[in-house]
């Protein structure tokens, strides 16, 4: 018997191995990785949703069936507030904007289990640093106060935009909303 096969006979490492490998794609495929739905947006994601996606697409993959004329809004299990909208005027009612902050942002949301992964095309999350912002983030512009997509954020909140990308080739904004320290809201919005 050849040493490998022998040392793996005696050892029993392949299957131990197999499992590990079968339990990280698995972990891999629930994560929180967009679904195969997105293929068909226009934009970025914060978490399962993307900019341009189907608003029934959309809807699909937070696990929630419903109506609503614009605005979805749920609450997750984590404790964070996450909606999303779409164009109306739209025939495809696509996705043109996400919305993910720790305090309530929108009336009787729905509770979901989770978004998948809330990060900004820069890596920033909500309850992240403003120092840590500061150093990732050094192409945002600051708004003189909270506006759209989050205009009654609490009092005193910072509102960063940038656009990630070259200004030319840019297809939405990405917006900050920094209070008392740290990210208390992450948005990513079609300009117009």
């Amino acid at each position: 018997m050849p040493l490998l096969a022998r040392h793996a006979a005696e050892h029993r490492w392949i299957v131990p191995c197999a499992c590990i490998l079968g339990a990280v794609a698995l972990a891999a495929c629930r994560g929180g990785a967009a679904p195969a739905d997105t293929r068909t947006a226009t934009g970025g994601c914060l978490g399962r949703v993307c900019l341009g996606m189907s608003e029934a697409a959309a809807v699909a993959t937070l696990g929630a069936e419903e109506t609503t004329d614009t605005r979805h809004c749920y609450h997750l299990r984590d404790g964070a507030f996450y909606s999303f909208w779409v164009d109306s005027e739209d025939p495809g009612r696509r996705v043109t904007g996400i919305l993910a902050t720790g305090a309530a942002h929108c009336a009787d949301p729905r509770e979901v289990d989770g978004a998948g992964t809330l990060v900004t095309c820069r890596g920033v999350r909500l309850g992240d640093l403003e120092s840590f912002v500061a150093k990732i983030d050094r192409r945002a512009v600051e708004a003189d106060e909270p506006s759209y997509p989050w205009p009654e954020a609490p009092k005193g909140t910072r509102q960063l935009d940038d656009d990630c990308g070259s200004e030319s080739d840019a297809e939405g904004t990405t917006t900050l909303y920094v209070l008392d320290g740290k990210v208390a809201g992450l948005a990513i919005w079609e300009t117009d």
